[in-house]
């Protein structure tokens, strides 16, 4: 195959063709090659005396391509080529490819500006929709429509509908706006950046009515604001502007509370352990560590095989014998020894009027957690109760983390 120093010295068919089959098997740029090699065939004498009357016959006997085909690759060239009519493609378009400038073929200039190509042929095919399904609605249909309560001003007025609209940015921010208040350090915008645009670039939809529906595309520097029904119609925005009108907005929202408290729990009466006389109960809780460990796993498998609540099962040795006469312990007195044998040491919440509600809620399960191991009724620890109670407190926890 004979070499070419530039598209423009192709004078023969065999030339033609050579280049076209390169180019197709090519990426990147080589559908505006292609576009630009149909058109120089098409507008130059390279077919004559071929035996192909134009460039549509040529194309779809020599690679394939039907008609349609042809005036795509064409008008790609004409839409995003340099100048209109060249081998190269613009700048803002690279790295779109093929199939998303195809479809891009069908919107306005205006509209095709404003994408970048981080976006998926899946978004721009939703972009497109929306501006075809705006296009159907009259403007008397849009005089007609009942205008929106809400925020004066357009551009309160858009933040307040991409919020409504799109409300998972807005509760994240929401929740970052709370805890910035209470620590007393500004949110930036860069932090509102990160929650629109996660991954450098997107594009919103939201519908205004008695105005249409509008295109908020933001990118790194700046956002933009298109009109569907005009997309002449563009509003720049400077993420400082968008900021300001986001803390308004979300000055008048009720989102949930971010850190929900947990459902509150009701506390196990405390039962007097019951004596005979002159005879004590032995506290299980006198056992050592490593064997209250070990017991863990025993004690669960039988919680599992005996379906009876535990709270309908005696203790033959706590049975009072007829006639025996009971005797109840000081208050406290018994609980406390049973404890300090154990090793383990009563949670108490101190200073409880400085503290939050979220620390007096882990003080409470820390309490309750400790009175599973250390029953003061004298019976065995509650293994399953506490991993229960552990596993509620971790996910508690979590809700700290944004």
């Amino acid at each position: 195959m004979e070499e070419l120093t530039s598209y423009s010295s192709i004078n023969t068919v065999e030339q033609l063709t050579n280049v076209i089959n390169t180019e197709l098997n090519k990426a990147a740029i080589s559908f505006v090659r292609v576009g630009y090699l149909l058109k120089k065939a098409r507008d130059e004498d390279i077919l004559k005396d071929s035996g192909y009357p134009d460039i549509y016959t040529y194309a779809n006997m020599k690679f394939g391509l039907d008609k349609s085909q042809v005036s795509r690759f064409i008008n790609i060239n004409d839409r995003y080529s340099i100048g209109g009519y060249s081998e190269h493609l613009k700048e803002e378009y690279e790295g779109f490819g093929y199939s998303k400038l195809a479809l891009m073929l069908t919107l306005p200039e205006e509209i095709n500006e404003e994408l970048s190509s981080e976006y998926t042929k899946s978004e721009i095919n939703t972009i497109k929709a929306e501006y075809e399904a705006e296009q159907k609605i009259s403007d008397l249909e849009i005089m007609m429509e009942e205008k929106p309560d809400g925020p004066d001003g357009f551009v309160a007025q858009i933040v307040k509908e991409l919020n409504d609209e799109h409300p998972e940015s807005a509760v994240y921010l929401s929740r970052i706006l709370n805890t910035a208040e209470k620590m007393n350090f500004e949110v930036t915008e860069a932090t509102i950046r990160e929650a629109y645009i996660p991954e450098g670039a997107a594009a919103y939809s939201v519908r205004i009515s008695g105005q249409g529906r509008f295109m908020i595309t933001m990118k790194e520097s700046e956002i933009s604001i298109t009109s569907l029904r005009d997309p002449a119609n563009k509003t720049p925005l400077t993420w400082t502007e968008f900021k300001e009108a986001l803390v308004e907005d979300m000055k008048v929202r009720d989102f949930p509370d971010n850190e929900p408290e947990p459902e509150k729990k009701k506390k196990p009466e405390k039962v007097k352990p019951a004596k005979t006389q002159n005879k004590k109960p032995v506290a299980p809780v006198q056992q050592s560590v490593e064997q209250c460990e070990d017991n863990v796993a025993h004690d669960k498998t039988d919680e599992e095989e005996d379906t009876t609540p535990k709270e309908a099962v005696e203790d033959p040795e706590d049975k009072t014998a007829a006639g025996d006469t009971v005797e109840e312990p000081a208050a406290g007195e018994e609980t406390e020894e049973v404890q300090t044998a154990a090793g383990v040491e009563k949670v108490t919440p101190a200073a409880e009027d400085i503290l939050t509600s979220s620390q007096r809620d882990m003080l409470e399960w820390l309490d309750l957690i400790r009175r599973k191991v250390v029953p003061e009724d004298g019976s065995r620890p509650d293994w399953q109760g506490i991993l229960d109670e552990i596993k509620t407190m971790e996910r508690y926890v979590k809700q700290f983390t944004y």
